[in-house]
């Protein structure tokens, strides 16, 4: 389980297109959403976004009850960290932690 999210940001633009406080995720998925979202005209993958713990729980209770859980959309973590990497963010953090 996840939390304390704000949301997922374009790394294009730097607006959030998708805000929520929980995923559901392991150690290399995150449960996503069938229809990613787009910005800037892009698709990007979209992770589902609970807005509290008890969504986030009865969601899975309710996959699993109906035994779909083959059938959730799953995201690597890989890829959602690749699609959310802002150069700009992290040439300037490079920038502060080399001097």
């Amino acid at each position: 389980m996840g939390g304390s999210r704000t949301g997922y940001h374009c790394p294009d633009c730097g607006c959030f297109y998708a805000e929520g406080n929980f995923t559901i995720e392991n150690a290399g998925y995150v449960l996503g959403d069938p229809e990613w979202k787009s910005c800037c005209g892009n698709l990007r993958p979209t992770p589902r976004l609970f807005e509290t713990l008890e969504e986030a729980r009865s969601f899975l209770f309710t996959l699993e009850a109906l035994g779909a859980e083959e059938k959730a959309t799953l995201i690597s973590r890989r890829s959602l960290i690749t699609a959310h990497f802002n150069r700009e963010v992290v040439t300037e953090h490079k920038r502060k932690t080399l001097h």
